[in-house]
């Protein structure tokens, strides 16, 4: 892959510097943060990682793993806890009928579903500074809602709740 990454993470690095969009996603098909046993796409998080880092991408989707998951902030491979910080990478989930038992929630995930009784799809709605994502299956069943909040930086993930005594 890495002769064939270095045009477009040169691309995609003059993309992003010429952007002024409130919000910046990207999607593309291989994992940065892979689900599957065995999977790791060094030579894709180097090139792409290192870009969004650097220009403060919000939000990526990717496929291949046929699950739905997705991380903390992260930069640099490391989990941040404000979106302002890093970029959530979101693995979308399936459209067909292929999917796998092999895939596992990682250290790095805040969320994680097998969709293995049917397809799903997201619906992505933005509204000024605030984006949701839900997961919805195919009969319409909703899985999940994810939202980042630019203007007080959180997300539904980490947002501040109410302290809890376990003891």
């Amino acid at each position: 892959h890495g002769d064939i990454l270095t045009p477009q993470k040169e691309w995609l690095d003059k993309d992003l510097a010429a952007s002024e969009a409130t919000w910046k996603i990207a999607l593309f098909h291989k994992a940065i943060y892979p689900l599957k046993e065995g999977r790791a796409y060094e030579d894709i998080k180097k090139a792409f990682g290192e870009v969004f880092d650097k220009h403060n991408v919000d939000l990526v989707f990717n496929g291949h793993d046929h699950a739905i998951a997705r991380t903390y902030p992260m930069r640099g491979g490391i989990a941040k806890q404000k979106p302002s910080e890093g970029t959530v990478y979101f693995v979308t989930g399936r459209s067909g009928y292929k999917t796998y038992k092999d895939v596992v929630k990682r250290g790095y995930n805040t969320f994680f579903h097998n969709p293995f009784d049917q397809p799903n799809y997201l619906v992505v709605e933005v509204r000024g500074l605030k984006l949701t994502v839900k997961t919805v299956k195919m009969d319409g069943t909703l899985i999940d809602t994810f939202f980042i909040d630019k203007e007080r930086d959180v997300n539904s993930d980490l947002e501040p709740r109410k302290a809890v005594d376990v003891r």
